[in-house]
C-alpha cells in the first residue's frame, strides 16, 4: 500500500479464502471506485496485503487499529465468532464514543447473520445489536457475482460518497482526546441510546425524569463551554460529574445499557475528569491556604474527613477486608468527585487546583481502603461524606415492588445467644441480588389477589395500602412471586435465609444494624406504643437503604427450619433440604421485645400458617 490507511477493513479470514479471494478484491476495487468518485487515492487496510514478511502480526494491527479513522466490518456469522474481529469492532466503539460521533463504523453485509436477523440473538450479543441500527451496505446477492457488474458498481460508487461524506463532516476524527464539544455530543448520544434501549425493553426503571435529569447536565456542561469565566461553575460542573457517575453505576446494576454504551459513557465521564484537572483561571490570584491552621468550617470539615479516615484505615480496616467489593471500590470516584467539589467552595476556590491535588491524593490513599466500610457502618465520619447516597430503586413493573441492589461479599452469620443461631460462621455471597425495599404492601398484594382470584387477607381494620401484607403464609408468598415473575418476565423469588441477614445486617456486626441498643425511634416492637403494623418505612432505613428489617412484620424466607446452623450452606443459598416441615421467618414483629428484633433472630412456622404478625419480601438475582 502506497497510501497512510485511512479505512480499516475487518473480516474473517475464512469468508475470503472460502469466496477465493472476494473480500480482498472487493476492499481493492472500493480503493479504485473512492479515487474515481472523489479524485483522491484512499488507503484501506487489509492484515493480507499491509503486513510486511517479518512484521509482529498483533503489533501491526494494533498499530493499523490506532492509526486508521474508519471501521469497514464485513458481517457473517464467521465474523460473530472470531474474537478478532470482535476486538476490532470494540476498539471502534471506544473510538466513535471517545469522539461523540455515531458514523465511523460502515457495515457490510456479506453474509446472512442470525445474529442481525434475530431480535433474541442480538440482545443476547451486544456487538450486533450495536452495528444492527447502523446504515449499511448489503452485499449478501452480490456477494456471489462479478465485482464489475452493474450493480456491484453502483454500490461501490455510493460507499465512496458515503466514506467520502463521513470523512468530511463532524468533529475531526483524531484521537487525541476528547474536547468539550465533543463531551457535549458524546452525552448526547449516550442519552439518545438511553432513551431507545428504555423504550425498546420497557425498562420502567429508567425513567423521564432520571433521563431529564441528564439532559440538564447537558446544559450545565454546555454554559462550560460558552462561559467566559469558568471559574464560578466548577461546583456545578463537579456536581454533574457526580451525578453522571452515580447514574453510570445505576446502570451497571440494572441493566439499562450494554457494555459498549457503558464504555462510551465512561470515557465521557474519563474526558470530564480531564477538563476538571486544568486550572479553572479565576480571576483573582492564587493564595496558598494554611489547612492545618485555619478555623473555616469547610476546612475543618476536610481534616475531619482526613483524620478519621487514617483512623478508620488504620484500626477498623482489618475487620472490614472480607465485606470489600468491586461495587463499593468503583464508588471511590464519586467519593474523589465530592472531595474535589469540597476543595471548590468559595473560601478554597482561589487555591488552584494543581496545589489541591497533593491533598485529594492524600484523601485517596487513605479512603481507597475505607469506602465500603463508610457505607455499611453508622460512624463518625459518615456525615462528613457528602456523596455516600442510598443505593438507587428500581422497579421492573408498575405492580412490582421497589428493588433495591445488594453487592456481593461475605458476611458473619448467626451468633453465640442461642443455640438455633449456632455456630457463627462465614457466608460468601457470590453474585449481586436485588432486595425489596420494603416489606411486601397490601396495595402490592392486593393487586395480586385482584388478577389472580387468591386469597385476601385480612388487615384486621389496621389499614391496607402501605402497611405490610399480615395473614399470608409461606405458601401464600410463593404463590405471589411466581405472579411477579410471570407479570414482569424477572425471576422474583423469596429471600434465602442467609440472603436476609446479609441484608439485615448490612456490613454491620452489632446486634442491631444501627447499634447494640435500640429504642422506639427505630423500630416496631412491643414497647413502641402502636399495638399494630405501622405502614412501611416509618423507620429509619439500614446503611443500605432496606426499610423495616427489625420489626413490624416477621419475613418469611425460603429455607426450611434447622435446629442450628451445623452443616448449613456457606455460599447463600437456601438451606432446603431436611427432615422438618417448618420454614424459617426472620426479622421480629410489633408484638415482640427487643430481643426478637437482633439480627440474628430466627422463628419457624408451618407453610401454610396465617398470622397477624408475619408478611414477606421478594427478591431477585441480578446478573453480572
Amino acid at each position: 500500500m502506497t497510501h497512510r490507511p485511512t479505512a480499516f477493513l475487518s473480516y474473517a479470514r475464512a469468508d475470503d479464502e472460502y469466496s477465493g479471494g472476494k473480500i480482498s478484491r472487493f476492499r481493492e476495487r472500493l480503493a479504485e471506485t473512492f479515487r474515481v468518485v472523489t479524485g483522491r487515492p484512499i488507503g484501506i487496510f487489509q492484515d493480507r496485503t499491509d503486513i510486511a514478511w517479518g512484521e509482529h502480526w498483533p503489533s501491526r494491527l494494533e498499530q493499523a487499529l490506532a492509526e486508521t479513522k474508519l471501521l469497514i466490518p464485513v458481517l457473517s456469522p464467521g465474523f460473530f465468532a472470531s474474537r478478532a474481529c470482535r476486538d476490532e469492532l470494540q476498539t471502534f466503539l471506544r473510538h466513535e464514543a471517545q469522539l461523540g460521533r455515531q458514523d465511523l463504523i460502515l457495515p457490510v453485509y456479506w453474509i446472512d447473520c442470525p445474529e442481525l436477523a434475530d431480535p433474541e440473538r442480538r440482545r443476547q450479543d451486544d456487538l450486533a445489536a450495536a452495528v444492527h441500527g447502523r446504515q449499511h451496505a448489503d452485499w449478501r446477492k452480490l456477494a456471489g457475482g462479478t465485482l464489475t457488474a452493474r450493480k456491484a458498481t453502483a454500490s461501490l460508487q455510493d460507499m465512496a460518497r458515503r466514506l467520502n461524506k463521513t470523512l468530511e463532516t463532524g468533529a475531526p476524527l483524531t484521537r487525541a482526546g476528547p474536547d468539550l464539544q465533543a463531551l457535549l455530543a458524546a452525552l448526547d448520544c449516550f442519552v439518545d441510546r438511553a432513551e431507545t434501549l428504555s423504550r425498546d425493553r420497557a425498562l420502567n426503571s429508567l425513567t423521564d425524569q432520571k433521563l431529564s435529569h441528564i439532559r440538564a447536565i447537558q446544559e450545565v456542561i454546555a454554559a462550560w463551554i460558552h462561559a467566559p469565566d469558568r471559574a464560578g461553575l466548577l461546583e456545578e460542573f463537579v456536581d454533574a460529574q457526580i451525578a453522571l457517575r452515580d447514574f453510570e453505576q445505576e446502570a451497571r446494576d440494572f441493566n439499562y445499557l450494554n457494555r459498549f454504551d457503558l464504555v462510551s459513557f465512561e470515557t465521557l465521564l474519563q474526558g470530564m475528569q480531564r477538563v476538571t484537572a486544568r486550572d479553572p483561571a479565576p480571576a483573582e490570584e492564587a493564595v496558598a491556604l494554611d489547612w492545618e491552621n485555619d478555623e473555616d468550617p469547610g476546612a475543618v470539615r476536610l481534616r475531619k474527613l482526613r483524620d478519621e479516615a487514617a483512623r478508620l484505615q488504620a484500626e477498623e480496616l482489618p475487620k472490614a477486608r472480607d465485606f470489600l467489593s468491586d461495587r463499593d471500590l468503583s464508588r471511590l470516584e464519586t467519593g474523589l468527585a465530592g472531595i474535589k467539589l469540597q476543595c471548590s467552595a468559595p473560601k478554597f476556590r482561589p487555591m488552584r487546583l494543581s496545589e489541591k491535588r497533593p491533598l485529594i491524593e492524600d484523601y485517596k490513599t487513605r479512603l481507597n481502603a475505607c469506602v465500603l466500610l463508610l457505607q455499611q457502618q453508622d460512624l463518625a465520619l459518615a456525615p462528613y461524606v457528602r456523596w455516600l447516597r442510598p443505593p438507587a430503586v428500581f422497579r421492573d413493573h408498575p405492580d412490582a415492588p421497589e428493588m433495591v441492589p445488594l453487592p456481593a461479599g461475605q458476611f458473619m452469620m448467626g451468633s453465640e445467644e442461642y443455640d438455633d443461631e449456632k455456630p457463627p460462621h462465614k457466608v460468601t455471597i457470590g453474585n449481586r441480588f436485588a432486595v425489596g425495599r420494603y416489606p411486601v404492601t397490601f396495595a402490592e398484594y392486593d393487586r395480586f389477589v385482584a388478577a389472580t382470584g387468591a386469597n385476601a387477607p385480612n388487615d384486621e381494620g389496621w389499614g391496607r395500602e402501605r402497611r405490610p401484607v399480615i395473614t399470608v403464609s409461606w405458601e401464600d408468598a410463593q404463590a405471589y412471586v411466581a405472579w411477579l415473575s410471570r407479570e414482569t418476565g424477572k425471576p422474583y423469588r423469596l429471600l434465602s435465609e442467609a440472603e436476609w441477614e446479609y441484608a439485615c445486617r448490612a456490613g454491620t456486626t452489632t446486634t442491631y444494624s444501627w447499634t447494640d441498643d435500640i429504642t422506639p425511634e427505630r423500630a416496631n416492637y412491643n414497647d413502641s406504643g402502636h399495638d399494630k403494623t405501622m405502614p412501611v418505612g416509618s423507620y429509619p432505613a439500614n446503611p443500605w437503604g432496606l426499610y423495616d428489617m427489625h420489626g413490624n412484620v416477621w419475613e418469611w424466607v425460603e429455607d426450611r427450619w434447622h435446629d442450628s446452623y451445623e452443616g448449613a450452606p456457606d455460599d447463600g443459598s437456601a438451606w432446603t433440604t431436611g427432615d422438618s416441615g417448618a420454614r424459617v421467618l426472620r426479622g421480629g414483629s410489633w408484638v415482640n421485645n427487643p430481643e426478637y428484633l437482633r439480627s440474628a433472630i430466627r422463628s419457624r412456622d408451618a407453610p401454610g400458617v396465617r398470622n397477624l404478625d408475619a408478611g414477606f419480601r421478594v427478591a431477585r438475582t441480578l446478573t453480572p
